[in-house]
């Protein structure tokens, strides 16, 4: 019974995320909005710091990096490869 309990209790979030739209639209109501930053994808991570410079908290990192688990929807997180090339964009 508990089971079913704590199953019930998780999918509701999950069913009214559906309904408004997905987890896209989600992250879009927080500050970070990764589609504003969307187009940094495949370019220098030099460019991608001076182009949010101005704009919300920001994480970049690249491979093998040690990062903590907490989810922050206002900070923009930036991962880039071994080339310091950004390879994606997200909220957390």
């Amino acid at each position: 019974m508990k089971t079913l309990i704590m199953a019930l209790m998780t999918a509701t979030p999950v069913a009214a995320l559906a309904d408004t739209g997905g987890l896209a639209n989600y992250y879009e109501s927080y500050e970070c909005r990764p589609s504003a930053y969307k187009a940094l994808v495949g370019k220098s991570l030099g460019t991608a710091e001076q182009t949010i410079a101005e704009g919300p908290k920001v994480r970049i990192f690249g491979p093998g990096a040690i990062l903590t688990d907490e989810f922050n929807p206002e900070r923009v997180n930036i991962v880039s490869d071994d080339g310091k090339i950004v390879t994606r964009v997200y909220c957390g």
